[in-house]
């Protein structure tokens, strides 16, 4: 019996050592084909895609075909002993195609309707990517500069108003929205925000099929009622990518949160973009990321 399985053995092992040396004379003679089943964008040109400018409210833009770039959600918090204010939004894309390097202005302004914002501070933040059918969440975190009319006790301007506006995108081709790989964030459920946090903990998954360039981060603020309260911008961190599948980073707060707000319900993006395709050096307004 013993005979019998040494030489069942060596029948496999034949079998084997044969199987082995065609499939290493295959592989240099028929590469195996691997089909690809994850996002490769490739940023469109501008003729394909040129600059669609915002309504004159700067809350619309609409896109070729049916729907529109909008934003649905905003609000605002005065922050840091009234020195800054913190703003987030919600901007939604109804429509069928992919709104590439959409750029958004923050403002604030007094109950008289001047400007509350001190000067020389890049307002300007630019999304990479939002898909049909994409809430993206944005905000930024402003410094204040004295008006005439003061806080009590203080020269910080009281912020009447405050808001994000679309200032232009691109609309990517129907034929080539499918490319733009999707990449969700969310809170890391283990170490949720907590006030006073140095960063915040998230998680991040792409079915891109490599690493992406990351533009920054940014986080929205909502109180108890689920209602925007504030939001916040980080793009300290260019050492950091976009990585494909799934991935573990943070994004730092750097102020105070606003007072109303519930840390659990915030909600959190990070921004990526096709790698080699951000603005330009030559660009006369170019934004902060």
């Amino acid at each position: 019996m013993r005979r019998w399985y040494l030489l069942a053995a060596g029948i496999v092992a034949v079998l084997l050592a044969g199987a082995g040396i065609w499939f290493a004379q295959r592989s240099k003679a028929e590469p195996p084909v691997v089909a690809s089943s994850c996002a490769n964008p490739v940023a469109p040109t501008e003729q394909q895609a040129p600059v669609t400018s915002a309504d004159a409210g700067r809350t619309l833009i609409q896109a070729p075909g049916g729907g529109e770039l909008k934003i649905v959600e905003t609000g605002f918090s005065q922050i840091q002993d009234g020195n800054y204010v913190s703003v987030g939004a919600v901007v939604e894309n109804s429509s069928d195609r992919v709104a590439f390097h959409t750029r958004v202005g923050f403002r604030a302004r007094t109950d008289k309707g001047k400007s509350a914002l001190a000067v020389n501070q890049a307002y300007t933040v630019e999304i990479p990517i939002i898909h049909p059918g994409q809430r993206m969440v944005i905000g930024n975190v402003l410094g204040l500069g004295p008006r005439p009319r003061l806080r009590p006790g203080g020269s910080n301007p009281v912020v009447a108003e405050a808001a994000i506006d679309l200032v232009q995108t691109r609309w990517v081709p129907v034929e080539t929205t499918a490319s733009y790989p999707v990449v969700t964030t969310a809170l890391d459920p283990i170490y949720p925000p907590t006030r006073n946090a140095v960063i915040y903990r998230l998680r991040t998954e792409s079915n891109a099929c490599g690493n992406l360039t990351r533009r920054g981060a940014t986080l929205i603020y909502r109180d108890a009622a689920n209602r925007i309260v504030g939001g916040v911008f980080d793009g300290q961190q260019p050492s950091e990518r976009c990585a494909a599948g799934n991935e573990k980073t943070s994004i730092g707060p750097f102020y105070d949160e606003p007072a109303k707000a519930d840390m659990g319900k915030s909600e959190a993006a990070v921004l990526c973009d096709v790698p080699g395709a951000g603005p330009k050096v030559t660009d006369p307004s170019p934004p902060a990321n």
